[in-house]
This record gives C-alpha cells, structure tokens and sequence, in this order.
C-alpha cells in the first residue's frame, strides 16, 4: 500500500515538473526582439559600418543564454549583408538586456537607388525614407532546452539623418 502511495505522489511530481518545465519552454519560445537603435553609422570605403542594438525580454522563469545571434540585414527590401555573433550572453528570468552587434555591410545595395538618395539630401527633402530590415534567428538555451526565437525589426531613416 505504501509502494502505491510513493508512486503516485512521484508521478503527481514528477507530472507537475515535467508541466513547469514546458511552460518554461514556451516562455523561452516568446522572447521578444524590439529594436533599439543604430549607432555609429558611417560609411567606409564599399562598407556601410555601425552597430545596431536589440533588447530581448524574457518572460519565463528561468534565464536564457543567448547564441549565435545570425542576422541578415536588408535595405529598401536588398539584402546588404549578414551580422553574426556567437558570444553568449544572458538575458535574466522576468528581465530584459539590451545587445549591441556591429556590422560592416556591402554598399553596393546603397547604389541600386543613389541617385535619388543623392538628390533627396541636396533638396533637403526628408520624406525619401531608408528601411532597413532586420531578419534572422537568436538561439537561446536554459540547462538543457535549446530554443531559436526569430528576430523581424525594422528601422526607418533617411539619408538626411544618416548623415546628421
């Protein structure tokens, strides 16, 4: 009778973890990406350079360590290059922390619509708008579980304020 009574006690535990524990992961599962700006823009020779920040916030009860954060960035819907980092960083339980990536990407896509980007900043006008697209995956892990969260941020501009 005891025997029957210890296996049902372990087995309403070990349910009741193995439910916290997927919460937990779905948690994980909706971390959430906001942008939070750009940095040290400039241009470099065929490079557009500068760093681009994230917060991520975290919902679950548990840490997450971020890994390889792998970005593509777009311009005006081109793809102008990739931001990878494989640096592991924490973000708290019920907390947030901010990531700041530096990128180094092709200018080459500035070119498919110079001129007008050209003209718009001579004419001072600020209505011609720059958006940049942010697409990609950031892997977190907790002890054992190991999820990708997508990353999709958009930032808008114009070459008047780049260049301010």
């Amino acid at each position: 009778m005891k025997l029957l009574i210890y296996s049902g006690l372990l087995a309403a535990l070990l349910t009741s973890g193995i439910i916290y524990y997927q919460k937990q992961v779905e948690l994980l599962n909706q971390m959430q990406t906001d942008f939070a700006g750009i940095s040290n823009l400039g241009v470099s020779g065929d490079y557009t350079i500068g760093t681009v920040k994230f917060k991520i916030s975290n919902k679950s009860l548990i840490e997450g360590t971020l890994h390889n954060i792998n970005i593509d960035v777009y311009l005006n819907g081109i793809y102008m290059g990739n931001v990878y980092q494989s640096a592991n960083m924490v973000i708290p339980a019920n907390g947030y922390n901010f990531i700041s990536l530096d990128f180094k990407l092709s200018n080459a896509p500035l070119f498919t619509n110079l001129a007008t980007y050209i003209s718009d900043y001579f004419n001072n006008n600020t209505s011609a708008q720059m958006v940049f697209n942010f697409k990609g995956s950031v892997g977190v892990s907790s002890g054992i579980l190991y999820v990708n969260v997508p990353v999709d941020e958009n930032y808008t501009t114009t070459l008047n304020q780049m260049m301010s």
